[in-house]
């Protein structure tokens, strides 16, 4: 990618942490609406996932080139369904 120019995309991975184990992915999604300015987002569901300790990670950045970053302002994680 070259200097200057911006991604366009994110893919942000949801994984489930295994204690003892080899962590698990559960979903990989491609987030492109949060590069639309500041007012925009990008959104993802996950339904059914049994109760655990979970995280992100961010997959490619753009083309996926190593020198890219992102700025994450904020997330929110919806658990009414499992309510």
């Amino acid at each position: 990618m070259q200097r200057g120019v911006r991604p366009e995309a994110v893919n942000v991975e949801l994984w489930q942490q295994i204690d003892w184990g080899r962590d698990k992915m559960h979903d990989s999604s491609k987030f492109t609406a949060c590069f639309n300015g500041s007012g925009s987002k990008s959104t993802a569901t996950e339904e059914g996932l049994p109760r655990d300790s979970y995280y992100f990670e961010l997959g490619n950045i753009g083309s996926g080139c190593i020198s890219c970053a992102i700025v994450v302002n904020k997330v929110n994680v919806d658990t009414t369904k499992a309510d």
